[in-house]
């Protein structure tokens, strides 16, 4: 009946931005992307994204998976789940399949869960 959900691999990372990385931009990835650093911009990844402790990231994301460690601005879109920890700050919206918020984590925006398929990648959702 119930699904076993998959998480998020933090051990397989296809791209890093370092600790001592800042990148301004558009970021396109198709497997998993480890941020430690800093990003400003857009990130579309077909893959998982995983926002390391420390890591500070000011930017909209589509993806398949997001892990927040670190601090993040913006709005996020992903089709399976998001895992805000303790140790992060998360101020958007966002649309996700499954959330999941561990004590001491910090959310400020609000939350879609499910919805149609194309809420997930980016699109709007239209009121009839």
């Amino acid at each position: 009946m119930f699904g076993k959900k998959q998480p998020i691999n933090v051990d397989k990372v296809d791209a890093l931005i370092g600790k001592e990385t800042m990148i301004a931009g558009k970021i396109t990835a198709n497997g998993t992307l480890r941020i430690d650093g800093m990003v400003e911009g857009e990130i579309l990844s077909q893959g998982d994204v995983i926002i390391g402790e420390g890591a500070k990231v000011q930017a909209s994301i589509q993806a398949r998976n997001l892990l927040v460690a670190g601090e993040l601005k913006g709005n996020v879109a992903v089709s399976g789940r998001v895992e805000i920890a303790a140790t992060s700050r998360l101020e958007g919206d966002i649309q996700v399949g499954t959330l999941i918020v561990e004590d001491g984590a910090l959310f400020l925006g609000s939350c879609t869960m499910g919805g149609k398929k194309d809420n997930a990648a980016g699109g709007k959702q239209s009121a009839v």
